[in-house]
């Protein structure tokens, strides 16, 4: 730490958070996947980036697809962790500007590999669709127990977490979910970023959605950093900051469409607003684009 200009990495809320905690103490830009809007408030939020968007943005973005589906009473599953109960906070606050209704919500622990309990107790409460926010694992353990309650509620989730739960319990589970994220992996520009790391590292990304959120981060980093040397700006870490925040718009990503970004600005710190999310269904398997 005592050397680094910065830190950037494939790290989750819980992590975000301690690492965020001892690097603000130090001034040290942190860039991450951590979700949770604490990491954006005071101290933190001036020296924390997301790679991607935080927990405002994520239930801003799905609200509006219940609302167009005609859902206004939705039951909500969350992860018992700091996004989870992030997340929860957030939706209940503002699912009212949409004219939904939480009817109630059931935690489900980290990692867990059944759900068969905590989808029963919602399913008491008879909501007309449910909202999951959760990780991989307990994505699928929810998806089988879906199946086994033979309940064909409407589901709407993450993808990132989605998909890597389909090596789990298989596609089938999640036919008709429907699901919002900031990478469409099958998309031209997302598969010809994905094509030419395979070429160089002879292996293909681990999840390819958070891949695309580290990329397309990087590529801001990168050319603020640019921006830095072009202006005989010194490399410090207050001066990296002060430049990630003025000289991070105008660059070109290819998610969740192809764009242009806009500049961080002052916090909360992020790349990605609830209008650039998309929409992806099941389909035969197969994510396709949600309309």
């Amino acid at each position: 730490m005592d050397n680094a200009l910065l830190l950037s990495g494939g790290t989750t809320s819980s992590e975000c958070l301690a690492i965020t905690k001892y690097a603000a103490q130090k001034q040290v830009p942190v860039f991450g996947h951590g979700h949770a809007v604490g990491l954006h408030d005071d101290p933190l939020g001036r020296w924390y980036f997301a790679s991607e968007a935080h927990n405002d943005e994520t239930s801003k973005s799905i609200l509006p697809i219940l609302k167009k589906d005609g859902y206004t009473k939705v039951g909500m599953i969350y992860v018992n962790h700091a996004s989870g109960k992030d997340s929860l906070d957030k939706f209940r606050k503002f699912a009212p500007q949409f004219g939904v209704e939480v009817v109630g919500d059931v935690p489900i622990d980290f990692g867990a590999a059944e759900a068969t309990a905590e989808l029963s107790k919602l399913k008491s409460l008879n909501p007309q669709a449910i909202w999951l926010y959760a990780f991989t694992a307990e994505s699928a353990a929810v998806a089988k127990a879906r199946k086994a309650l033979a309940w064909n509620v409407p589901i709407y989730a993450l993808t990132l977490t989605a998909i890597p739960a389909t090596k789990i319990a298989g596609t089938e589970p999640f036919e008709g979910w429907r699901f919002i994220a900031w990478s469409n992996n099958d998309a031209p520009e997302v598969q010809e970023v994905v094509k030419e790391y395979e070429s160089i590292y002879k292996a293909k990304p681990t999840e390819i959605g958070y891949f695309m959120g580290t990329y397309a981060a990087t590529l801001v980093q990168v050319q603020v950093m640019k921006t830095m040397a072009e202006k005989n700006i010194a490399f410090t870490r207050s001066n990296l900051r002060d430049s990630m925040e003025k000289f991070s718009g105008g660059i070109k990503v290819p998610i969740p469409r192809p764009r242009v970004t806009k500049p961080y600005g002052e916090p909360p710190h992020i790349l990605i607003r609830a209008e650039d999310f998309i929409a992806l269904e099941m389909k035969s398997g197969k994510l396709l684009e949600y309309k």
